[in-house]
C-alpha cells in the first residue's frame, strides 16, 4: 500500500468565504472518488503550525495516488509539500546492515 502525506498551506483569500471553500472541498472529494476510485482519503486534519492542512491518501495504485495529489495541490492554489509515508510497523523489518552488524560509519 502506497501512502502520501500532503502538507498544505491555504491561501488567506480562500478562507474569505468559508461556505464556498467547503463547497469546493466537497467538489474535490467527489472528483477524487470519481477519477481516482482506488485512492482512500484517510485523513483531513486542520493544524496549528507551519501547515494549515494535513491529508493522508492511501492506494495500491501509484498512478491514481499521484493524480489525486495533483488535484489537492491545485485546490485553491494551495502551497503543498508531498511526503511519502510508511507505517512504522512496515519499517521494523528493515534494518541498516552496518548498524545490525555493530559497525558504524565514522568520519
Amino acid at each position: 500500500m502506497h501512502s502520501l502525506m500532503i502538507l498544505s498551506h491555504i491561501d488567506d483569500n480562500a478562507l474569505m468565504d468559508i461556505g464556498a471553500f467547503q463547497a469546493e472541498k466537497e467538489f474535490l472529494r467527489e472528483r477524487l472518488n470519481g477519477q481516482c476510485p482506488d485512492v482512500q482519503w484517510r485523513i483531513y486534519y486542520s493544524t496549528l503550525g507551519a501547515y494549515d492542512v494535513v491529508n493522508l491518501l492511501n492506494s495500491e495504485d501509484y498512478e491514481q495516488l499521484m493524480k489525486a495529489s495533483r488535484f489537492i495541490q491545485n485546490f485553491h492554489g494551495m502551497k503543498t509539500e508531498i511526503v511519502f509515508a510508511t507505517r512504522w510497523e512496515e519499517l521494523e523489518g528493515f534494518t541498516n546492515p552496518a548498524v545490525s552488524a555493530g559497525t558504524y560509519c565514522s568520519t
